[in-house]
């Protein structure tokens, strides 16, 4: 893919890429979020309890969603949803450039996740791990990369939260965390 849409990059050019020197962004985007998707679904869809009875009576020409469907069509929503709604943060509070670069950033970020997450699941699907033990972990390291992507988004170079407090406040209680526990709502309870 870095061949492909970045000309030649190397990963490490791709990841400490400034902005204004970003190529293919909307499609680097795209990508990076589909395979984080996937690979997130790959990995916690073992740990869904069941599938609510009017997801599983959906049927779409003799295909009935599975776990990993499920979760897979679940987070790309999520995440489309989560997108747009912070489009229009950004848009109402008149800081679209800002948006882009966010956008930007969090590509980096969840690229490197991705990456992260594909390691997590050979290792889980590969080796003999306890899928008890293995899911506390689990748990911690979303835990820690919540936390590092906002740690991240207020320490990048480039700045792209919001510069008043309140608005920095608002985005992260407002579109980080409470996302993430109606999503987690909706799968586990």
């Amino acid at each position: 893919m870095l061949n492909w849409l970045q000309r030649g990059e190397s990963l490490l050019d791709f990841l400490f890429q400034e902005y204004s020197g970003g190529q293919n962004n909307i499609l680097n985007w795209s990508i990076i979020s589909v395979v984080f998707c996937v690979v997130f679904s790959v990995l916690f869809s073992q740990y869904i309890p069941v599938i609510p009875p009017y997801i599983a009576e959906i049927e779409v020409n003799g295909f009935v969603l599975n776990k990993i469907g499920m979760m897979i069509i679940l987070l790309l929503l999520f995440y489309l949803l989560r997108a747009l709604v912070t489009l229009l943060f950004f848009s109402a509070i008149g800081q679209v450039k800002k948006f882009l670069v966010l956008a930007f950033a969090a590509q980096r970020f969840y690229f490197v996740e991705s990456l992260l997450l594909v390691f997590l699941c050979l290792a889980h699907y590969y080796y003999v791990i306890d899928k008890g033990d293995a899911y506390i972990y689990y748990a911690f390291f979303i835990l820690v990369f919540f936390v590092g992507k906002n740690v991240f988004y207020f320490l990048h170079r480039e700045k792209p939260l919001p510069e008043e407090w309140y608005y920095k406040i608002l985005y992260i209680c407002g579109l980080q965390i409470l996302p993430v526990l109606a999503i987690w709502k909706f799968i586990f309870i």
